[in-house]
């Protein structure tokens, strides 16, 4: 998706108050619901999506985290 994600003034405050290039923001089961929002320049794309792929391969492989998430999650696809 391009554009303004569901926490982008979130994800905006985060990048400005650290003073980085980019930043990522994920939320579970916000007062928005769940969410991410991303900005990044684009010359860190192809980055971002290795550095996702890595954080949910470790996830996925700690079984705790993913009993864990599983409700959030579940909760998530029924709204």
């Amino acid at each position: 998706m391009i554009g303004p994600g569901k926490y982008d003034p979130v994800c905006t405050y985060v990048r400005n108050a650290t003073g980085a290039e980019g930043a990522i923001v994920i939320v579970l089961d916000g007062d928005q619901g769940s969410g991410f929002s991303v900005q990044v320049p684009p010359r860190y794309a192809q980055v971002v999506a290795g550095v996702l792929r890595k954080v949910a391969d470790e996830i996925a492989g700690d079984t705790g985290a993913v009993e864990k998430l599983k409700p959030i999650l579940d909760s998530d696809n029924n709204n």
